[in-house]
């Protein structure tokens, strides 16, 4: 879909130069008007070619699964199909934003007032927001954990979307990469549970203003409902997803983005914009949203994930209980599914 958006900037400025397209496609993406689909051909082909065998095509007044695509790219080729079906509100509103911010930079060395060299520098998502879900993918051998990662990358759109409530004034905001650990870059904790290879991802949670109390158990226990179905998971295939403050974000996270991070600094930056407003508005995706027996803390901490786990049903003979981590959901083949799990709890 990258190719078909700059094939049509390419198309509509034939004799500009380099960086004038490269800041052509950020001006006009950024301000594009979805879901207005993008073409490269000015007509969708509906008819198949001679010889080729009558397809489904792209055709949002018809089909209306297609008229609710966000972000419809579409290819050229019959059978003509959004090439970006699988972008959600969280993923486009942070494509939007990292475009916006491409088109500043480039005016800014446009206009000598920067170099090309910051447009190649790390953005600062792990300084902008207070709170973060981690999600770690991992299994006990590598071919077990290409099987089991492929299966959790697919489905976490599903994740990502249901925890956007902008009625509630809820917002995710997914990082667009993951973080593959393993052999020596695992920890002790890790290591223990004899995990071959780990990718984490993470995605930032902010919450408008006044919001003390949410309950996103049902997106969380949806998600693990729908990967626990896998007929062919093994034991050791597991997913947790714990809560993060900023200020207890792995290592790793900085690493890659400036191994001299003062991460005191950054915590004291995200607390400013956590306090920004949202603006809550009407969604598709509603949150359960709850007042929680709240608990006493000597730290602002807000419990996010439910203080419980979520397995197969199916029994394994080797199964035994795992340990129960507060803020942390799991998804173990190897533990035994919890009838009543306790609800998500977010205190103030």
């Amino acid at each position: 879909n990258w190719a078909i958006l700059v094939v049509r900037i390419c198309q509509h400025n034939p004799d500009a130069s380099p960086s004038t397209l490269l800041l052509q496609f950020f001006r006009i993406y950024a301000q594009w008007r979805w879901p207005n689909p993008v073409r490269v051909k000015h007509k969708i082909q509906h008819n198949p070619p001679p010889g080729v065998m009558r397809q489904t095509v792209w055709n949002p007044k018809f089909y209306p699964r297609d008229g609710k695509h966000l972000m419809p790219i579409i290819t050229p080729a019959y059978p003509c199909m959004n090439s970006s079906y699988n972008v959600g509100l969280p993923q486009l509103r942070r494509l939007k934003q990292e475009l916006e911010r491409g088109e500043a930079i480039v005016d800014s060395i446009l206009k000598e007032k920067a170099q090309w060299d910051d447009l190649f520098k790390e953005n600062s998502f792990f300084q902008n927001h207070e709170h973060y879900l981690q999600i770690d993918i991992s299994a006990r051998n590598a071919s077990d954990f290409r099987a089991w990662f492929g299966l959790c990358e697919s489905r976490l759109r599903i994740l990502i979307v249901s925890f956007e409530c902008p009625a509630l004034g809820v917002e995710a905001h997914p990082f667009a990469k993951f973080f593959h650990r393993k052999g020596d870059e695992l920890d002790k904790r890790e290591k223990d549970k004899n995990c071959h290879q780990i990718a984490s991802f993470f995605v930032a949670l902010r919450f408008a203003n006044g919001l003390d109390n949410v309950d996103l158990s049902c997106c969380t226990n949806l998600f693990l409902t729908k990967i626990n179905s896998w007929t062919e998971r093994q034991y050791g295939m597991d997913l947790t997803i714990e809560h993060k403050q900023q200020s207890q974000l792995p290592r790793f996270v900085f690493d890659e983005e400036d191994s001299n991070l003062d991460q005191c600094g950054a915590a004291t930056c995200a607390d400013e914009i956590a306090n920004t407003d949202l603006d809550p508005t009407t969604s598709s995706n509603p949150v359960t949203k709850e007042v929680l027996n709240s608990q006493s803390s000597n730290t602002k901490k807000k419990n996010l994930v439910p203080q419980s786990e979520a397995s197969n049903t199916r029994k394994d003979n080797a199964a035994k209980k795992l340990p129960v981590t507060e803020g942390r959901v799991r998804s173990s083949c190897a533990s035994n599914m919890s009838d009543n799990p306790s609800p998500m709890k977010r205190k103030k």
